[in-house]
């Protein structure tokens, strides 16, 4: 008998075979027309964040570590399509596409900084905490971010939003 699925599982399955076919209305078709004639599997990538990233928002409230996953998803989607950035075509297509794609979505109105807020929530929680945990059970989680104490410096391994 197989174990049941856990969250993170569940949610790659979901988004991996999410198929979205942006509206003529939506604010997106413009801006990836040109990504569709050029590489089919980014556009489809994009035109599924636009769908995953607002998804994402209102569910992170069941389930608060979906910000490291949708991260972690959308690294391995880059690792994948870019040939670990090995393609310079692909890559520069991610960056022109995905990346300003992202910009976008955190610009919406209303989704503006969730993703950046949730973060950074879960990052000062765990500083202002770590004084009074002795047995360490709440120690820097690598999975989602990286702190490095010393200098006080946090690093989200897929930072590509910018401070409004």
């Amino acid at each position: 008998m197989s174990s049941p699925k856990s969250a993170k599982e569940q949610l790659f399955e979901n988004w991996n075979g999410k198929e979205v076919n942006l509206l003529s209305s939506s604010p997106y078709t413009n801006f990836l027309k040109g990504l569709k004639e050029k590489n089919i599997d980014i556009y489809n990538i994009a035109c599924s964040l636009t769908e995953i990233y607002v998804d994402s928002q209102l569910t992170q409230s069941i389930n608060p570590n979906i910000c490291g996953f949708l991260n972690e998803w959308l690294n391995n989607k880059k690792r994948i399509n870019t040939d670990n950035e090995k393609d310079i075509e692909k890559t520069k297509l991610w960056n022109n596409y995905v990346e300003e794609l992202w910009i976008k979505l955190e610009q919406e109105k209303e989704l503006r900084g969730w993703f950046r807020t949730i973060i950074k929530n879960k990052i000062g929680l765990e500083q202002n905490l770590q004084g009074y945990i002795s047995n360490g059970l709440l120690g820097t989680s690598s999975e989602y971010s990286d702190l490095h104490s010393g200098i006080n410096r946090i690093h989200i391994s897929y930072h590509f939003a910018r401070n409004s």
